[in-house]
């Protein structure tokens, strides 16, 4: 494809034909950055680790989505330079902590998914994942927290995230809403291991509360991703941290890392306002860093010089605060997985949540095509193309 290719915008509704466009347009005959357009904008697309590196760990960007939407998700998100450090530090180290407590975390997985007498499908587990963690974090009984009605109030939530500014450049209120509710209620009550670290460290309830729900938001589907892709490539039953990082690398958890720049700079091409788009899919498979990428060799991570091509959940100071619990949270899951369902016999590339790629497997030749809860980008999931 050449210079100045278009791309489709990136919301939600969007993201699948992104991903689509996005592998179409590959590593081999695109440069390390390319100038392009999504949605009529003006943008770029980065698949070069240096280039991504410079531009996530400095101030020159920030989150592209639009400021009424990133105020309705809250957290750590709307936070900005010095801020961002201080809170994610103490985020950090609180989620870390929880990640230690694996007896703990499998105990909640397993009661969200008891019951189960077939493999679950993505929304399912989604759900399943989703609920474990919050029931963890606040100190809930195993299985307490109830992932259907979590999806429907999360499904609200991203609704008005994606619904446009008004004419003064706002969106319909805060933070506060149904989910928000919700997750308060349980933070309120909680004398968890999690909220009395942060309740030490100066955090109040609705700071906490807060910071759960962006993190739930943010999240939805994207552990499952990981789960699923580590199932398919048969990992499941040995969740290796050689094994797990090959299973990110290949199907990381987000394909696409955007930035709007604020503050140009003499080492980028970019100029103020340009949209930039880091793809992790991309750099993930450049064969200046990775030995037959298309491949899954967890072999290669005995042998991978640094520093890696690797950024499964970004960088800088904006990388995902749940990533240790993620990594613990997938490896859990996989081995619950292959321990309880045989070794499925296909796998199909699939959007998880019309966010996540993944490899879903497929028991009996059957695509996951039952699965009957929806997606936060309209259908039940995108089936993709593999090519």
């Amino acid at each position: 494809m050449s210079p100045g290719d278009r791309f489709p915008g990136l919301s939600l509704a969007q993201r699948p034909d992104l991903f689509d466009a996005i592998r179409a347009h590959g590593t081999a005959s695109a440069g390390p950055v390319s100038p392009c357009a999504f949605g009529g904008e003006t943008g770029w697309l980065v698949s070069d680790l240096p280039t991504a590196r410079a531009l996530l760990t400095s101030s020159a960007g920030q989150k592209s989505r639009p400021a009424h939407s990133q105020r309705l998700l809250g957290g750590v998100g709307v936070l900005q330079a010095d801020q961002v450090r201080s809170v994610k530090r103490r985020l950090v180290t609180a989620m870390g902590r929880e990640a230690r407590r694996q007896h703990l975390l499998a105990v909640h997985l397993d009661a969200a998914l008891r019951g189960r007498e077939s493999p679950p499908g993505p929304g399912t587990l989604t759900e399943a994942l989703s609920a474990s963690l919050l029931a963890q974090l606040t100190g809930q009984e195993p299985g307490s927290v109830d992932g259907g009605r979590l999806r429907e109030l999360v499904r609200t939530s991203w609704a008005r995230l994606e619904r446009p500014a008004g004419p003064a450049g706002h969106g319909p209120g805060g933070t506060e809403d149904d989910l928000a509710s919700f997750v308060h209620a349980l933070v309120e009550a909680s004398h968890s291991g999690f909220t009395r670290h942060l309740r030490d460290e100066g955090w109040t309830t609705p700071r906490i509360a807060e910071e759960l729900r962006a993190m739930i938001l943010a999240g939805w589907g994207s552990t499952t991703a990981a789960v699923l892709s580590a199932v398919s490539l048969g990992a499941a039953s040995q969740c290796t941290r050689p094994a797990l990082d090959e299973v990110l690398r290949m199907y990381p958890p987000s394909f696409m890392i955007a930035r709007r720049i604020m503050e140009p700079r003499r080492a980028f091409p970019f100029a103020a306002g340009d949209l930039v788009l880091v793809s992790p899919w991309l750099i993930h498979r450049d064969g200046r860093a990775w030995a037959r990428p298309d491949d899954y060799t967890p072999s290669r991570w005995q042998t991978t010089p640094a520093p890696h091509w690797f950024l499964p959940f970004g960088l800088g100071p904006r990388r995902c605060p749940a990533a240790t619990f993620a990594r613990t949270q997938i490896a859990a899951a996989a081995e619950l997985f292959a321990d309880r369902f045989p070794p499925p016999v296909s796998g199909r590339l699939t959007l998880v949540e019309s966010r996540s790629p993944a490899l879903v497997p497929c028991w009996d030749d059957v695509p996951p095509s039952r699965e009957t809860r929806p997606a936060m980008g309209g259908g039940h999931f995108r089936r993709l193309s593999c090519g």
